[in-house]
């Protein structure tokens, strides 16, 4: 399937639903003002084979229940390892939702 980044995110769920990507990494945080709680929301509603991991620096509880009520699988923030990232990411398609906050 390969790897996509996405620059222009009102095109992100379009581009999730031609793609149908096994997992795609959405940073809360996003320039210019986009909403990326509702991406997600969009992604799980268009796209729900496609699982979310929802990537911050700025983890909070609220935060994490929240993006976890809106369908994502998994949780991680910025400051996790890449070898826990990699294995969040090999646990969501496997079916594990996952949260990993360092």
């Amino acid at each position: 399937r390969g790897l996509r980044r996405v620059e222009d995110f009102a095109h992100a769920p379009a581009l999730v639903a031609q793609y149908r990507p096994a997992v795609v990494l959405l940073d809360i945080d996003l320039p210019g003002g986009v909403n990326a709680l509702d991406l997600l929301l969009q992604m799980v509603r268009d796209t729900p084979d496609s699982r979310v991991i929802v990537f911050t620096g700025y983890p909070t509880g609220e935060l994490v229940a929240r993006t976890m009520a809106a369908g994502a699988w998994g949780f991680v923030s910025k400051g996790t390892s890449s070898d826990r990232l990699i294995d969040a990411i090999h646990r969501v398609v496997s079916g594990d939702a996952v949260i990993a906050v360092e």
